[in-house]
């Protein structure tokens, strides 16, 4: 079987070994060690590298036998989850003896692979980047200040494996160069020294990329970039390389529609279950140093809500311009939950730039400021779906409350205000929290902006508002 037939039959069957255990991208490393615990067995196995600062254990899964050594590891950023959870697929796969028995043998006949699911136990216990002493572990490689790093710098000086797979998220902004596409994986090769060079280690790690971005093109074609090989002396990629092992960076990007990432999860399954086979049967070394270079480039031109030609009034005048618009992920302190704060990024011609959602205003809708209901609430309990929604059709997006609940996050898609709190008569504020109103000409509600979400008042349960005291 061809390695790119392996890939196709890998996407049909990929219901038969996705792990539903952890379908968000928040959760707790004792959860991923109790979903990663059922698979040891024969096929898999498990055992304790050592602890995090806080007393996490950081473990390894073993599979196969074979002479070629590979090493996967994931999570070092603690808020970048999406291939661990891949992760939970890939034993499945191969604990699964009813599912391409044959292929899944000759994998663990030639290979040997070691999984560190998660790195970072304590950053992904809160969802944050770093360790819990505030390190960022990939730029840990030279000193080795946390215990983390030093377990990963143990694993890769002991196991010494011929590929390396260092497994990321990135952040939503990154798009295809030139292309309104987000980037939904993105590939490097890393350098080894700041010439940037290829020697045989790399040239193999640009083979096996420019492998899995072909056989991707059949899922999403024009979805795929490379990031910049500047050298980063402090990486543990660019470090791995140059430390013999030929490294695989993939970054896990964003789709449409997939907030919680499972089908970019479903292609880092796909992805790393090929590679193997790649290298199991040497089909990757089809692929030149050329093939890689010919991947196209990243950029970061994307926002979450890009609102084009929309009139907007300055100094007395109105001029057409762009709207762009960012929302980040804010944790719940101390809890897996997370509220979404949105934030106007940039403001003029944004013709070269793009939106994972893009509304044409088409010049003739004015930006007005938005309504505070007249009425004020005891409490956010009296707030209603049903005055909710009759709030939004009047182009509500403010309620004043007496008894404000605690934190950033109201809950609902309004924004709850405490009763002496001003709203800002300037509604497009650099960096500052979105929300307003769009008008056509007849003074009529065309576009309600919430908190940096574009409403559907048929659908409203994908947004919240904030609490502004």
């Amino acid at each position: 079987m061809t390695s790119q037939n392996f890939f196709n039959l890998l996407n049909s069957e990929y219901p038969r070994f996705y792990d539903a255990a952890i379908q968000t991208n928040r959760f707790s490393p004792e959860l991923l060690n109790k979903s990663m615990d059922k698979y040891v067995g024969s096929v898999v196995k498990k055992d304790c590298l050592g602890h995090s600062i806080e007393g996490k254990p950081i473990c390894r899964y073993i599979l196969g036998t074979g002479p070629i050594n590979i090493l996967f590891w994931t999570q070092m950023h603690g808020n970048e989850s999406t291939a661990t959870r891949a992760m939970l697929d890939l034993c499945s796969f191969f604990t699964n003896l009813k599912l391409l028995h044959d292929e899944a043998r000759f994998l663990l006949e030639k290979l040997t692979v070691h999984l560190i699911p998660m790195v970072n136990p304590d950053g992904a216990a809160v969802f944050e980047r770093r360790n819990a002493t505030g390190i960022d572990l990939n730029r840990d490689a030279k000193t080795l200040a946390a215990p983390e790093s030093q377990i990963l710098k143990k694993e890769i000086d002991e196991f010494k494996p011929h590929f390396a797979f260092n497994l990321h998220d990135q952040r939503r902004f990154y798009n295809v160069k030139g292309s309104k596409q987000p980037a939904t994986i993105s590939f490097l090769a890393p350098a080894f020294d700041t010439n940037e060079g290829i020697n045989e280690v790399r040239l193999k790690s640009m083979q096996i990329i420019s492998h899995m971005y072909h056989c991707l093109q059949a899922i999403i074609p024009g979805q795929v970039g490379i990031y910049s090989d500047v050298f980063s002396p402090r990486a543990f990629g660019d470090n791995c390389q140059g430390w013999g092992s030929s490294t695989i960076l993939i970054e896990s990007g964003w789709a449409l529609n997939d907030p919680e990432k499972e089908f970019v999860r479903k292609l880092n399954a796909l992805l790393i279950l090929d590679a193997l086979m790649s290298i199991a049967n040497d089909s990757f070394v089809h692929y030149s140093s050329k093939d890689y270079l010919k991947i196209p480039e990243n950029d970061e031109k994307l926002f979450d809500l890009l609102l084009r030609s929309v009139r907007v009034e300055q100094n007395s005048t109105y001029s057409n311009v762009d709207l762009g618009i960012f929302r980040e992920e804010l944790s719940v302190h101390g809890s897996t939950r997370f509220f979404i704060k949105s934030c106007l990024s940039d403001i003029g011609d944004l013709t070269d730039y793009f939106g994972f959602e893009t509304v044409e205003a088409d010049g003739n809708k004015v930006v007005v400021n938005p309504l505070v209901a007249e009425q004020t609430m005891d409490s956010v309990e009296e707030l209603n779906e049903e005055l909710i929604q009759r709030f939004l059709l009047e182009g509500i997006l403010f309620v004043k409350v007496k008894n404000l609940p605690a934190g950033e996050n109201s809950g609902i898609p309004l924004n709850l205000i405490s009763v002496d709190y001003q709203v800002s008569a300037n509604p497009l504020a650099l960096e500052q929290p979105v929300n307003f109103l769009i008008k056509n000409d007849n003074d009529e509600i065309t576009f309600r902006v919430m908190n940096g979400f574009l409403l559907d008042l048929q659908n409203v349960t994908n947004c919240n508002g904030l609490i502004y005291r």
